[in-house]
Parts: structure tokens; sequence; C-alpha cells
């Protein structure tokens, strides 16, 4: 018979998704990708609350418009309504909140400027540079300044011009326009920021919208925020002996 995970060590996860929908089930998808399992229950209960009515994070943030807190504060309870041990949210934007949000939670929320920061230092550990692409939240906020800095990493904004080019492959992967012409514009922009920063200056994706693409065939010091937040939740989530891995 194959083995089943011990039920007292099994851990749920609720997903507050929907900040974009493909991302999200990209999210998902690369949860699962980082199990090896031989049966259902051998991978983890997971809850997604797909929230596209949640306010736009950019809007709010560039015109004042409606606040997305209180629609995440609201999708995170029904989550907790599940009883799960933990809550991901796979958008950079909508964490910019997490010091408004999660004091009306209970549940511990992975913070994915964190998680994607310690995956840098793993990966690179001589890195002493890093640009992020994001959207306008990330980018207008720095929300990945102060934890690149606490590593003694600096923090080196793009101008305007560039943080339009990154932009335009954010909104392109939204409208789910053809994956080959965004794999030609997300090429082009990193290379340009590979040769005006150098190769050593590692390129954050903050943007769970770049997981939906596939990176260019060459070598480049590339940190996805999106598979590094999937690759640690997995991780919480493996309780599996390790016989059965």
């Amino acid at each position: 018979m194959e083995k089943s995970a011990p039920l007292k060590n099994r851990k749920s996860l609720g997903i507050l998704g929907g900040m974009g929908p493909f991302a999200s089930a990209e999210f998902l998808m690369a949860i699962l990708s980082n199990f090896h399992a031989d049966n259902d229950s051998q991978y983890p209960r997971i809850i997604m609350d797909s929230n596209t009515w949640i306010p736009s994070r950019s809007r709010a943030f560039l015109y004042g418009e409606a606040s997305p807190v209180p629609g995440m504060i609201a999708s995170c309870r029904a989550l907790e309504g599940y009883g799960v041990d933990y809550i991901a949210i796979p958008c950079n934007s909508a964490q910019a909140w997490l010091n408004e949000l999660q004091p009306q939670v209970s549940t511990p929320i992975l913070d994915i400027r964190e998680i994607t920061t310690e995956a840098l230092i793993n990966r690179f550990p001589h890195c002493n540079q890093a640009i992020v692409l994001g959207g306008p939240v990330t980018y207008g906020l720095d929300t990945y300044k102060l934890y690149l800095e606490k590593r003694d990493i600096e923090y080196l904004k793009i101008n305007a011009i560039e943080q339009k080019s990154v932009e335009d492959i954010i909104y392109a992967c939204k409208k789910n326009i053809d994956r080959q012409i965004l794999n030609e514009m997300y090429s082009r922009v990193l290379l340009s920021f590979e040769k005006k920063y150098g190769p050593q200056c590692v390129k954050i994706l903050g943007c769970t919208e770049f997981g939906l693409l596939a990176f260019p065939s060459m070598d480049l010091c590339v940190v996805d925020s999106m598979l590094e937040y999937a690759a640690f939740t997995a991780k919480l989530l493996d309780c599996r002996d390790e016989s059965d891995k």
C-alpha cells in the first residue's frame, strides 16, 4: 500500500490569490511541482480564494482609490475559517499592506519580500547589489529596500523609463497575450539590465506575473519572487518522512 502523510503532521495552506489570477494559478502549480508524491494524500491541502474583486493595489497607491485592505482582510478571515496553518499572498504589491493586514488576521501570512531576500542570499552569497523589477507599488514604495539593506545588499533603483518597460511586461501578462511575445519582451528587458548594471547585480523579479515567463537561455543572476515563495511554502507544508521523499 502507498504511504500517506501522518495526519498529526499535516499542514494546510490558504492562498489569497486573484492578484493576478494567472500568477496565482502558476503559484499553486509551482507549490505542487516541489512535491514528488506517490498519491493524492501526500500533497498538501490548499484552499485558494482567487479574489479578483479586491481593488487595484496600483490604483490605490497612485490615485488614492479604494484600499485593498478590507477585501484582503475578509478573504484571509474566510481562509482562516478552514483552519489553515499559513496564508500565502502571491502578489508583491498586495504585501505592501502586510503591516495593516497581519494584525487583523491570526494566521501567519508569509512575507514574500523576506523569503525572496533570503533566497537571494543563499543562491548568491557574494551579492552586494540588487535591482527589483516590480509594479508601481513595489517601485514607488521601494518595498524590498529595507530587506536588502538589512543583509548589506545595496538597493539600486531603476529609472522611470526602465520601470515603464517592466510595467509593460506585467500588464501584458495580465492581459494574457501571446506567451512568445511576452518572452521576447522579457528577454530584451533582462538583457538591457544585465548590460547596464552588470552580471554581478542580482535582478529580483518582484512581481509574481514574471513567474509565468521562461528565463532567457543564458546565465543571468535572477531571483524570481514567485518561484522562491512557492519553494519556501512547499517546504513548510512538506510533512512526509524522508523515506517518502
